[in-house]
């Protein structure tokens, strides 16, 4: 057996103990942020342009991570779930440095490729990935790209990410269409929903969404369903698109969507928001 299957392995058994230790199905997607707040990890975001991301052990566990100003969402969640994994194979003090493609450009490193699968495996289970697919009627063996960036978004992943783990981790995928999918960039995507060039973040929410909260930052954009009840002073209708309600966050705070009769919560932050976690989504009192 190989370094890395041995390693991929041992990642995937941590992940899934991990889940079973706070009682997650592994059909449910996870919000990373959460799951470290519920194993006692702080979680800081910092406004600072050359940090991935750094585990801080000692005197109590800490993960820094770098603000949406300078990273994606999606990848900043990837980075914190990279985080938690340091923190779960007990390992010191990790600092990550950015890397402007977002490769590390070092050799093999097998402590980083650990903690790495252990990220993927923590927010892309099988089980949840082929859930969010089949919930909507949808074939994780033949995604469309669309169909592919709404479950990434629920899972909390990039459209490349969730595309790479069904292909190479997976296998469920084959190199054929992974390679037609590369071909569509989840700017296009989101330019033609919006029914302008947007290139910023951009959720879509459906009545097969579920287990996890709405997370956007004031400025983002977001797609929903016509059954959406969104009454709430956090967000503001931006009419309607190619027949979809679209909305725009306006508030900070949380509240409760009704989407087909269930209640999801909704979470808005300020706009490249620095500071803890755990004070994320309090309104910002010079909105009132």
């Amino acid at each position: 057996m190989s370094e890395r299957i041995a390693l991929a392995r041992q990642a995937l058994r941590a992940a899934m103990q991990l889940r079973r230790s706070l009682s997650i199905p592994r059909e449910a997607p996870v919000n990373a942020f959460d799951v470290a707040q519920m194993l006692g990890i702080d979680v800081r975001f910092l406004d600072a342009p050359s940090l991935e991301g750094t585990f801080v052990r000692d005197p109590g566990p800490r993960i820094l991570l770098p603000s949406t100003k300078h990273r994606p969402k999606a990848r900043i969640a990837f980075s914190c779930a990279h985080e938690i994994g340091h923190q779960q194979f007990d390992h010191g003090t990790k600092a990550d440095r950015y890397w402007e493609d977002g490769q590390r450009q070092e050799g093999f490193d097998p402590v980083e490729f650990l903690v790495n699968a252990f990220a993927g495996h923590m927010l892309m289970p099988r089980a949840a990935v082929l859930d969010g697919f089949a919930r909507r009627g949808w074939s994780a063996e033949k995604p469309t790209a669309l169909q592919l960036f709404v479950v990434a978004g629920q899972i909390g992943v990039g459209y490349e990410t969730l595309l790479t783990h069904l292909n190479v981790v997976l296998e469920i995928l084959p190199d054929g269409d992974r390679e037609e999918l590369q071909k569509v960039s989840p700017k296009a995507i989101k330019s033609e929903l919006v029914g302008t060039t947007w290139a910023g973040p951009l959720t879509i929410v459906d009545e097969a969404w579920k287990c996890v909260p709405i997370d956007l930052e004031v400025g983002e954009y977001f797609v929903a369903p016509r059954v959406v009840e969104a009454k709430c002073g956090l967000i503001t209708s931006c009419g309607d698109h190619d027949s979809r309600p679209l909305f725009t966050a306006t508030k900070s705070g949380v509240a409760d969507l009704k989407i087909g009769g269930e209640t999801i919560v909704l979470r808005v932050a300020r706009q490249h928001y620095v500071g803890p976690y755990s004070n994320r989504y309090l309104a910002d009192p010079d909105e009132h």
